[in-house]
């Protein structure tokens, strides 16, 4: 999964017209990586919510993996119905 970030960028370089290829590489490398630690953070604060000390109980990671899911159920349903530059009828790349 390390690699995804390099099919997210040749993806995210066909969605702009060519003038604006640089905005939009670096908006997507920007919350790429933006995005990555604030879900870290996010997870630590979870997990932390629950106490425990050393040894967390088991409903703070069951917590952690619903928020994770969530997070990607939204993204995936976002990236479902975004449209596709390319499909027919769709204004030409400019």
């Amino acid at each position: 999964l390390g690699s995804y970030s390099v099919l997210l960028l040749s993806h995210i370089r066909t969605l702009f017209p060519d003038h604006m290829v640089g905005r939009g590489l670096t908006a997507g490398n920007l919350f790429n990586f933006g995005g990555v630690g604030l879900v870290q953070a996010a997870s630590g604060w979870i997990v932390g919510a629950f106490g425990g000390g050393d040894s967390r109980p088991a409903i703070a990671y069951t917590a952690l993996y619903l928020f994770l899911a969530a997070i990607v159920t939204c993204a995936a349903t976002v990236y479902a119905f975004s449209r596709d530059p390319f499909a027919e009828g769709s204004p030409s790349k400019q």
